[in-house]
């Protein structure tokens, strides 16, 4: 029997930094990534730039990866990757895509897709085309690792279910205060709204950290990441069964081919640490956020403003 394909997976809250960690950790010449394999919220794709600086519809690497894909039989175009799981309308593509939640209806889920074997045969399917087209990224990059940041917990838990890879976790959190500053400055939603989808977030990634075994996550904070790079990114290369990296601290993003955020575009080259949130909310924001949830913010190893 062959050995399964590695898979690395970032599982974390949007505006978490997990951005940054793909482009230190895309460094590497063991990991191949083109960042979120789910490849939404692109927007138009004709304006569409590859972190490399090119319109992704004249990026080299797009090019022949579309080529590539295509020879292997995949339905797959840079309008519609066809990587995304419950990618439509309807109850089953709810049941599908919903976020990882407790025993009794992770069960009632796996039943319900047991019932309709066409909404197996569909999972299964999506799982196949994003094997497939991983091992594309891993060929065209030289890798042997497979980075997906695409973070959320329902994709993995259908990766994991699969058994189709051999998978790693890294497990990125963040202040969470930092990370509803980013809600009300990115999302256009007030600061009550913020932090119930952060405490929403957190519960749903927890409960999806602990169907995992621990020898499989490296749990890694944001923080920890911007202060010491060379520290966190050695420990990530050992876990893996990987050389360190050199010059781990900086990067550049017009070498690689990412999809993600717009720090893509930045230019930049060097960790930023971002705690805007010390300026920017104020002090009713801090006494709401602690009241609701200071202690879930603790708990992940964070301390009181």
């Amino acid at each position: 029997m062959s050995e399964r394909p590695q898979l690395l997976y970032i599982l974390a809250p949007s505006y978490s930094g997990s951005t940054l960690l793909t482009y230190l950790l895309a460094q590497h010449d063991a990991i191949a990534t083109i960042g979120e394999l789910k490849a939404t919220r692109m927007g138009d794709i004709d304006a569409y730039r590859c972190s490399c600086g090119a319109l992704i519809r004249e990026c080299e690497f797009w090019s022949r990866l579309t080529q590539r894909a295509r020879e292997e039989g995949l339905d797959f175009s840079l309008d519609e990757f066809g990587t995304v799981y419950g990618n439509g309308t309807g109850l089953v593509n709810k049941v599908v895509r919903a976020l990882v939640r407790g025993p009794v209806f992770e069960t009632a889920r796996s039943a319900l897709l047991t019932l309709l074997p066409d909404s197996m045969t569909r999972v299964r399917a999506v799982t196949q085309h994003n094997l497939t087209l991983s091992k594309i990224v891993c060929d065209l990059q030289g890798g042997s690792i497979f980075l997906d940041g695409s973070k959320d917990s329902a994709r993995l838990l259908h990766y994991q279910r699969s058994g189709q890879w051999d998978i790693k976790v890294i497990y990125l959190q963040r202040d969470g205060r930092g990370v509803t500053n980013s809600y009300v400055k990115h999302d256009g939603i007030d600061y009550d709204g913020a932090i119930d989808y952060w405490r929403k977030a957190v519960a749903e990634l927890q409960r999806m950290r602990q169907r995992l075994d621990d020898d499989r996550v490296y749990d890694l904070l944001y923080e920890d990441l911007c202060r010491e790079p060379e520290q966190k990114l050695a420990e990530i290369c050992r876990w893996l069964g990987i050389d360190e990296l050199d010059h781990a601290a900086t990067f550049s993003a017009e070498s690689q081919h990412v999809l993600g955020n717009s720090m893509r575009l930045n230019n930049v080259t060097e960790i930023r640490f971002d705690e805007a949130w010390r300026k920017k909310l104020t002090p009713q924001n801090l006494r709401d956020f602690e009241e609701r949830a200071g202690a879930l913010n603790r708990s992940l190893g964070y301390e009181a403003a």
